[in-house]
């Protein structure tokens, strides 16, 4: 069975895959999931991991692949990072104290950290802003669920929702 082959008989499926992943995270565009699940196939095919494979095992593929995927390049693209808004609180804070204080850069420092302040005390739940504090300190996530007595996956899961909620804010 050549490629043409192969396309033709899961196309429908396969697009049906792609709104399923879609649904899921809709960051990205399904032409652009679609097109990405093509590569992948093409990929595959010329490495000869298709063959004597059937329909749903190849769509699984594709399903896995495209989460995977979106996993890799949403975190990298679309989202906020915690840690980043500590590592650049810290810069702002540093080169101000740098600078002359009447300067206007003393305004970003006070902004910044009023944001901080309201996304810690207004945003987020108890629990959210102990995590995000932990988090400002430069603590592991291993190590906050310590701290917390809480799993690792928790404070993942938890990191989360408060890049979610920062993300709907801004």
């Amino acid at each position: 069975m050549d490629y043409e082959d192969i396309i033709r008989e899961i196309s429908p499926k396969l697009r049906w895959v792609v709104r399923k992943v879609y649904r899921c995270n809709p960051s990205f565009d399904t032409d652009d999931l679609y097109q990405e699940a093509m590569l992948y196939l093409w990929l595959d095919f010329n490495n000869g991991k298709l063959q004597n494979k059937t329909v749903s095992y190849i769509l699984q593929g594709c399903y896995f692949h495209l989460k995977n995927y979106i996993r890799k390049n949403h975190t990298k693209k679309h989202s906020i990072n915690i840690e980043q808004i500590s590592k650049e609180n810290e810069k702002i804070v540093f080169n101000n104290l740098l600078r002359d204080k009447n300067s206007e850069y003393l305004f970003e420092e006070v902004d910044c950290r009023i944001f901080i302040d309201w996304i810690k005390n207004k945003l987020l739940t108890k629990r959210e802003a102990e995590v995000f504090c932990l988090s400002m300190e430069g603590l592991t996530t291993r190590e906050i669920g310590k701290t917390l007595g809480i799993s690792h996956v928790s404070v993942i899961k938890i990191k989360r929702k408060v890049r979610d909620k920062c993300e709907s804010y801004l």
